[in-house]
């Protein structure tokens, strides 16, 4: 099944990035100003969003919603000049603030792991960490739902046509970046190597697809988020970094750096775990809310289907309880 959307986004990544080029920036200024039409455009996506504002903020501010597409758009634009980036232009695109904090946690030689949520051009923030000679690792999920979970919700993830030739051409572009891109099981023996290599892992810590979830408070709900980087923390001695990447108004997108924290001595996953989500995280997601936006309508738009949404409080049944009492680790 074919959809309106599938074909707008196989227009948008596919083709594209013919015109837009890290070398034409005013291309992609102006590609910029049509993200008032993706906001005009989504209605059910504006009702969503602006539910999911109010179960986190209560009463939302006037203009966050339409924010949040601005900064979505701009976000996803981004990865577009994937094709024609370079060293010389990727600092043009986004800003790193506090790389001080990722040296100081590579300084003992056990790499770290930046950890962030779905939230803005975080792959363009590999490719300017990556340039600049440091050695990044993205473990995501790549290609398309497998096939059963396909045919069991065809609306949402059949692989058709459009959607296979969206997903590789994507992936085509990301490998060009200076990052390895790792999805592979079993996730852990790799990542260990290249901790011990000090390389530098980058984990989205709301990502869907673990075997293993625990519940979390997070931006006032109960989240159901992985363990699994906070075991590898925990196993391999490597500091996290709490981080978030954002747009502005005007000018580059933004990756924020907090402090590194490290694990202390017979410290157990779960208190690392509510450490981190008690710390820097929080603050940091609520402070650029309008980039999680995207992020936050996906989530809620798969619940009726996904037995492991990112908050309980729209679970369509008790099936997610399943992969805290039963699943074993990544």
């Amino acid at each position: 099944m074919t959809s309106p959307t599938d074909l707008a986004r196989w227009l948008f990544w596919v083709h594209l990035r013919r015109v837009i080029r890290a070398d034409r920036p005013r291309r992609l200024d102006a590609f910029h100003r049509l993200w008032r039409a993706q906001h005009a455009s989504a209605r059910d996506g504006r009702g969503l969003m602006a539910e999911e504002f109010s179960a986190i903020l209560g009463a939302v501010p006037p203009g966050l919603v339409a924010d949040a597409y601005r900064a979505g758009f701009r976000a996803n634009a981004s990865e577009l000049l994937f094709d024609t980036l370079s060293a010389e232009t990727a600092g043009q695109y986004l800003v790193v603030e506090g790389e001080e904090h990722l040296a100081a946690a590579r300084a003992p030689g056990r790499g770290a792991l930046i950890l962030l949520p779905h939230a803005g051009a975080f792959f363009l923030m590999n490719a300017v960490l990556g340039y600049r000679g440091v050695p990044m690792t993205q473990y995501v999920a790549r290609g398309v739902a497998p096939e059963e979970v396909a045919r069991a919700n065809p609306e949402l993830l059949a692989a058709t046509r459009w959607r296979v030739e969206t997903r590789e051409v994507r992936e085509a572009a990301e490998d060009k970046l200076p990052v390895h891109f790792f999805s592979g099981r079993p996730a852990r023996p790799h990542l260990m190597g290249c901790l011990e290599r000090n390389e530098v892992i980058t984990l989205c810590f709301d990502g869907r697809l673990s075997r293993q979830f625990a519940l979390v408070p997070f931006l006032g709900r109960e989240a159901l988020l992985s363990p699994g980087p906070f075991q590898l923390a925990i196993a391999s001695g490597s500091a996290l970094i709490p981080a978030i990447c954002h747009q502005p108004m005007t000018g580059p997108g933004v990756a924020t750096l907090a402090p590194p924290l490290f694990p202390e001595p017979g410290e157990s996953w779960q208190a690392l775990m509510a450490r981190f989500f008690a710390g820097d995280i929080e603050r940091l997601t609520r402070a650029h809310l309008a980039d999680y936006g995207i992020y936050l309508v996906h989530c809620r738009r798969r619940r009726a289907v996904d037995d492991r949404p990112l908050f309980i409080d729209y679970a369509a049944d008790t099936r997610w309880q399943h992969y805290i009492r039963e699943a074993e680790p990544d």
